[in-house]
């Protein structure tokens, strides 16, 4: 069977394809709070479910049952100069790109 050239797919087909969408991802975090207590986990986000965290040996601080918490954690990551108000959050916002 012969392979598949490039220029044969395009000699073949009008190719339009749009770029990939992001549906979900992971980020790794590392918190210490000013008594020196770690804490640690994955923070999830799925076009399907919105945010979720996996805490390591499941500790985790009081805050992080606030229901502002994943989103706030996620927008430092994402730039810690500038998180934006709770007023602000959105379904247009909170598309996790």
């Amino acid at each position: 069977m012969n392979e598949v050239t490039l220029d044969e797919l395009k000699d073949s087909f009008n190719v339009d394809i749009s770029w990939a969408k992001t549906l979900s991802w992971v980020k790794t975090f590392h918190l210490t709070n000013l008594t020196g207590v770690k804490f640690s986990g994955r923070l999830y986000w799925d076009s399907n479910d919105g945010y979720s965290i996996y805490w390591d040996n499941d500790l985790a601080p009081e805050m992080a049952y606030r229901p502002e918490f994943k989103y706030i954690l996620d927008s430092y990551a994402t730039d810690p100069w500038y998180v934006p108000p709770i007023g602000d959050m959105s379904d247009a916002g909170m598309d996790g790109a």
